[in-house]
């Protein structure tokens, strides 16, 4: 939402910060913070069985400006930078943790998303759809980390450091262009995270409830 916001009223970033360091945050990042909740309310009052059309625009929009995001910063890095070609820093045991550790970061990212799965199959027709998730998930996983190295790699080309975010690779962007750029990666990583907050959070929990509080809470 920040970059949204800076995108459009450039003069956003000159907000002077009246919050101390010790809050973890400045004041132009909580009025963001504060306007996300605003729009991503309402989509929370939302019944599960409504949100179909939200999530197939989800899964549209961020394959798409993840994409572009790479095709841009390979474009201004003049290929995919030297991240490929780096030696290894590590070896035997510590190089398998290290592995390892990747694995178990990944799986965990998905943890949350696989427990609460049966909260969307009993909306489903049929239950063979969930065949589809163990196709794509881990493709798309892959994909994604993908993406983020070679944008990663380019960054340190174009920018002189290595920036794994990709809203802060989109901070770095400036002029009309560039900020209409970082207007469509706010707006999509903006997407991502309220399906994210759905998914993991709210839907889970509001069948929880439901099911302890049927005469008070129900779907509608």
């Amino acid at each position: 939402m920040f970059q949204i916001i800076r995108a459009i009223w450039p003069g956003f970033l000159d907000i002077p910060n009246r919050l101390p360091e010790s809050a973890g945050i400045t004041s132009d990042e909580l009025i963001a913070h504060f306007v996300f909740f605003c729009v991503q309310f309402p989509i929370l009052l939302t019944p599960p069985y409504t949100l179909k059309y939200f999530f197939a625009f989800k899964t549209l929009i961020v394959p798409v400006v993840s994409v572009a995001t790479v095709v841009v910063m390979v474009r201004k890095a003049g290929g995919v930078g030297d991240i490929w070609n780096q030696e290894y820093t590590t070896s035997g045991s510590a190089r398998s943790w290290i592995i390892l550790n990747n694995f178990s970061s990944q799986c965990g990212g998905w943890a949350t998303m696989a427990t609460n799965i049966p909260d969307f199959t009993r909306y489903m027709h049929s239950s063979r759809g969930v065949y589809w998730q163990a196709l794509f998930l881990p493709v798309i996983n892959l994909l994604m980390s993908m993406f983020g190295v070679i944008s990663t790699s380019c960054a340190k080309v174009v920018y002189g450091e290595y920036i794994w975010s990709p809203l802060e690779l989109a901070a770095q962007w400036d002029g009309p262009g560039g900020r209409c750029g970082a207007f469509f990666v706010g707006f999509c990583w903006v997407v991502a995270q309220i399906g994210t907050n759905l998914s993991a959070s709210v839907i889970s929990c509001s069948n929880d409830l439901i099911s302890l509080f049927p005469k008070h809470i129900n779907m509608r």
